[in-house]
């Protein structure tokens, strides 16, 4: 992602050197970089039991990116970036796109 503008629609993530987060913010107003998270997440064991506590006190069950947010103050949240384009299927226009793109792969 390359536009501040398109970020205001995901995430804005901010790492240290190591690729820990030490910043997320969900569909920021005034996003400070063009790097954001996907919903492609791995949880270690010890850090499953705060999927439960964030559940258990109310917050929105439907958005990863929010539980991501109230996670990584509580634990260390490593980031890995995706090596090639990623795409958000959020309408029939973006699958008809993302299908031509991965077609020249087939």
């Amino acid at each position: 992602m390359e536009n501040l503008e398109e970020i205001r629609k995901y995430n804005n993530v901010s790492v240290d050197v190591e690729g820990v987060i030490t910043h997320f913010e969900e569909k920021p107003a005034h996003p400070t970089t063009t790097k954001t998270g996907i919903a492609l997440y791995y949880y270690r064991t010890d850090t499953l039991p705060l999927i439960d506590t964030y559940v258990t006190e109310g917050n929105n069950p439907d958005q990863p990116g929010r539980l991501i947010q109230w996670v990584y103050p509580r634990v260390k949240v490593s980031t890995w970036d995706v090596p090639e384009a990623w795409f958000d299927i959020e309408s029939k226009e973006t699958l008809i796109e993302a299908n031509e793109v991965f077609k020249k792969f087939a």
